[in-house]
């Protein structure tokens, strides 16, 4: 309810500032800037989502972003591997210099203490199945999973894995966003409207699919431990 509550008020803001000032214009200009640059943008994009999504920065929002300026294929392309070195950075972090503060996050989240305890078996499957299931805010599991005992290079490549299809869902997302800016929010046509939200629903239907089962699978594993 909370998410809800803040996912509205967030969106109110925005409608209110589209309606004050230029934002769809200062947004195409900022879009361009960055398509322009081609791969090296990309590169850079992908250094400064690790960089600000390690310091909580929502990363739905900047997986959105990259779909409004690269597309579907490119953005994920980007926003896979991006997330994987935040997630990375985070859990070395976590696990050296910032100990202190990835306990409270174990203490907050039981979850990643309960699993911390199977990690042992097959992390790379747990974590994969943690990422495909995001019960967990991104930040914050990412520091967690650093103070569990999952080896590092399992907790990257089930990154990798497991957010393959929830990014998919935000660069879609930011893709309509994008073309929406650009469009002024008027539609190419009706069809092409409609062929677009039937992917985003069919889309998400998956990724919701895929989620319960991981967190049914999560479930199954904790009680058997």
């Amino acid at each position: 309810m909370t998410r809800a509550a803040i996912l509205v008020a967030g969106l109110a803001v925005v409608l209110v500032l589209g309606r004050t000032f230029p934002v769809l214009d200062w947004v195409a200009a900022s879009l361009d800037v960055m398509r322009a640059q081609g791969i090296w943008g990309g590169l850079l994009y992908v250094l400064a989502y690790a960089v600000l999504a390690s310091l909580f920065v929502p990363g739905s929002v900047l997986t959105m972003l990259a779909g409004a300026t690269w597309g579907l294929g490119f953005g994920v392309l980007i926003i896979v591997p991006a997330a994987t070195l935040a997630t990375t950075i985070s859990a070395v972090l976590g696990r050296t210099m910032l100990r202190g503060f990835t306990e409270r996050v174990l203490a907050r989240y039981p979850i990643l203490s309960a699993l911390d305890k199977a990690f042992g078996r097959n992390a790379l499957r747990f974590v994969t199945l943690l990422r495909l299931s995001p019960v967990l805010p991104f930040a914050a599991s990412n520091y967690g999973l650093g103070a569990t005992s999952a080896p590092i290079w399992a907790i990257a490549l089930g990154t990798f894995v497991g957010l393959i299809p929830i990014t998919v869902v935000w660069v879609y997302l930011g893709t309509l966003a994008g073309e929406a800016a650009a469009s002024g929010f008027v539609p190419d046509s009706p069809l092409r409207t409609g062929l677009l939200v039937l992917g985003l629903v069919v889309t998400a239907v998956i990724v919701v699919w895929l989620g319960r089962l991981a967190k049914a699978q999560l479930d199954l594993d904790d009680q058997a431990g």
